[in-house]
């Protein structure tokens, strides 16, 4: 089958800044929506399906109670990564924490599982603080109007722009953009230009498919690796969107129907 225009969008980007619990970098070529469910991803998803060694551990207790009673408390539990162990459990002044109190005869088996909070069941639990993009906007400048500004005037416009990203080169005494890449469209300057009397000054569009995106963590992961696990996520969802999409037209062939319920599943 023929894939659709939409897939061949995925994004080209660079790196602008990138430490360990901090990463920006620009997407270029791709749609909003794309980025939109990077960024929940980001925030809330997990390479997993929320039960797999890296985030949980089994916990077994099997107590029988052959005196008068029995307090069953944290120490009895056997974890499953003896690295991983209720936090009272090597307190030697401590009896545990109490799970429950048995009589003479009765007996308490059970299974649990302690697993780690993701972001989807609150934000509390993402490693992400920040996940954040704008659109940079494409920043068109009239020489020729500009010209006719005194150097004051200059300095007048340049001081209107929210984001300082306008400036005056000492050696030519032109305007310039100093960082192009990460401009975001603002308004203020051409008002400003209209009052002076120079409509035109300058002409702001927004890159549609162009993003700089921003992505902060606690410190529990690296930044560089939250993001290639969501990217990492992203794509098996689009193969995996692709592989139902098929089996859907295979199936219209055929005459029978396809369901989707597989969609959200991504080891």
């Amino acid at each position: 089958m023929e894939r659709s225009g939409s897939y061949s969008r995925l994004p080209s980007g660079s790196i602008l800044e990138i430490q360990d619990r901090s990463m920006t970098f620009e997407l270029r070529g791709t749609t909003r929506s794309f980025v939109q469910a990077l960024a929940r991803i980001i925030a809330s998803e997990c390479k997993g399906k929320g039960r797999c060694r890296r985030c949980s551990v089994e916990f077994r207790l099997f107590v029988k109670c052959d005196a008068k009673t029995l307090d069953v408390t944290s120490k009895d539990l056997f974890s499953s990564d003896s690295a991983v162990v209720p936090f009272d459990f090597h307190d030697a002044t401590t009896g545990g924490t109490v799970i429950m109190k048995l009589r003479r005869g009765q007996i308490l088996e059970l299974m649990a599982i302690a697993r780690k909070g993701m972001g989807k069941d609150h934000e509390k639990w993402s490693p992400a603080t920040t996940a954040s993009y704008f659109s940079p906007a494409e920043v068109r400048i009239n020489e020729k109007i500009m010209e006719t500004l005194t150097f004051e005037q200059k300095k007048e416009w340049v001081a209107t722009c929210l984001f300082p990203r306008f400036e005056i080169d000492p050696s030519t005494q032109k305007v310039v953009l100093s960082h192009p890449e990460d401009y975001i469209d603002d308004e203020e300057v051409i008002w400003k230009a209209e009052a002076m009397g120079k409509p035109g000054l300058v002409q702001l569009s927004e890159k549609n498919d162009t993003f700089i995106f921003t992505v902060k963590t606690t410190g529990a992961l690296k930044a560089s690796d939250l993001v290639m696990n969501a990217m990492e996520i992203l794509e098996q969802r689009l193969h995996l969107l692709h592989s139902v999409e098929d089996n859907c037209t295979d199936d219209q062939s055929a005459g029978s129907t396809s369901d989707m319920h597989n969609l959200d599943q991504v080891d």
